[in-house]
């Protein structure tokens, strides 16, 4: 893949972290600043249905409306005949569902706290 190929708008995509039937979630960040990113990018074959932009854009909207400390802030929306995307803070960690299937009973401790700080959002 070329440079310009790991160019999206003006993200440059770094590492591709998971991918999905119809998204990709890469680390990424903006030309000329240090601060690292994640972007969820629609594929190609999803980007032709109106349906899957939908879900993409109403995904941002929700995460855009959460204004909590402990919560990635999302900053970015971009939807054209070229990408859709949306960016957000990059937290390095194994993701939620790793974290139930690798270590339920620490999961289960923790989820009295994790749902109050939900709630607190």
């Amino acid at each position: 893949m070329s440079d310009d190929d790991m160019m999206v708008g003006s993200y440059q995509l770094k590492n591709c972290i998971a991918s999905g039937s119809t998204t990709q979630i890469w680390e990424c960040s903006e030309a000329g600043s240090p601060m690292q990113l994640a972007m969820k990018l629609m594929l190609e074959d999803a980007r032709k249905d109106s349906a899957e932009k939908a879900v993409l854009k109403h995904e941002y909207k929700i995460g855009n409306s959460l204004e909590h400390p402990s919560f990635l802030r999302f900053h970015d929306l971009e939807v054209n005949r070229d990408h859709a995307f949306f960016v957000m803070d990059y937290f390095r960690s194994p993701s939620l569902k790793t974290h139930i299937t690798s270590n339920l009973v620490a999961i289960q401790s923790a989820f009295p706290k994790m749902s109050q700080e939900l709630a607190r959002a």
